[in-house]
């Protein structure tokens, strides 16, 4: 048997040709911002948000919005179209603005992300977390806790 060029085997006489496919070229997923289905904390109820700092720079990796590497949770009513993230309050994010606002962090795992999101969310940031190999989730309170902020560098 003789290898030939673009998939191509060729043969002996006597031994069959095959032809193999081209090797399938995937893109990355189409960049989607991770919010929760409503605009609760998940079931951990109580009345008050969670109490850290979240903060970094807004990175884009194989259709992830990460924040300093982490995945990220944004607020019910946050949405994405291309490399861009519009807030609850209208104001957009881009790839590399630096941004904060209060919420807290989790394993991207299962059984800690049920705790702040429901179920499809926590898929998806699962999902997403493997692609990037994040190993933690950075989740941003509602915006009745406060907005998130672009910091003035």
């Amino acid at each position: 048997m003789i290898a030939g060029g673009a998939g191509v085997v060729a043969s002996r006489q006597d031994e069959p040709v095959s032809v193999s496919a081209p090797a399938e070229v995937t893109s990355a997923p189409p960049a989607e911002a991770l919010t929760r289905l409503d605009d609760g904390l998940g079931i951990t109820g109580g009345h008050e948000g969670l109490q850290a700092l979240v903060r970094g720079a807004v990175q884009l990796v194989d259709g992830c919005f990460l924040l300093a590497g982490d995945v990220v949770i944004w607020p019910h009513g946050t949405h994405a179209t291309g490399d861009e993230i519009t807030l609850p309050d209208g104001a957009t994010l881009k790839v590399g603005d630096t941004v904060q606002g209060a919420g807290g962090y989790y394993q991207a795992d299962y059984q800690d992300l049920r705790l702040v999101s429901d179920s499809p969310t926590v898929h998806r940031v699962v999902s997403c977390s493997r692609r990037t190999n994040a190993r933690s989730v950075a989740v941003f309170n509602s915006y009745s806790y406060g907005p998130i902020r672009r910091d003035e560098e």
